[in-house]
């Protein structure tokens, strides 16, 4: 290749100046500034010594009789609405296998109606069979 072809061709990835510079270069226009001067951000100095706290759970205060009737209650409540909502679900479930087992039914008695019909055609073709075997056996037997 000559002089004048490789610079008209275009250059390869591991060739091409331009494309080295592009690499190096930062993606943005932001200006790069030193993690030294970032620190402020990164750990900043908080203001609020003092943060208020609140606890639930073990308080040491006498309970009164009409707090312990009210957690009576809304346990009493939730076990309650917990049993009825098993109740309706097992309900749904009973209509629904009902509704199955009277589908599977009736599927079953128009089977069997088939079926039985058939027998009865079956049965009328033997009987019919042996209704003229016994005539040929009287008509053979009279000569």
């Amino acid at each position: 290749m000559s002089e004048k072809e490789k610079k008209e061709s275009p250059l390869s990835t591991d060739e091409s100046p331009q494309q080295d510079q592009q690499l190096n270069a930062p993606s943005t226009v932001e200006p790069i500034v030193r993690v030294a001067e970032t620190s402020d951000i990164i750990n900043p100095t908080s203001e609020i010594s003092d943060m208020e706290v609140h606890h639930h759970g073990h308080v040491h205060e006498k309970k009164k009789w009409k707090e312990y009737l009210f957690q009576f209650f809304m346990l009493f409540l939730a076990v309650f609405c917990g049993f009825l909502a098993e109740y309706q679900l097992e309900h749904m479930i009973e209509n629904q296998r009902e509704k199955q087992y009277i589908k599977s039914l009736v599927k079953d008695v128009e089977l069997d109606i088939v079926s039985l019909q058939q027998t009865k055609d079956i049965r009328k073709k033997y009987i019919r069979w042996y209704d003229s075997l016994v005539g040929f056996g009287k008509a053979i037997r009279w000569k």
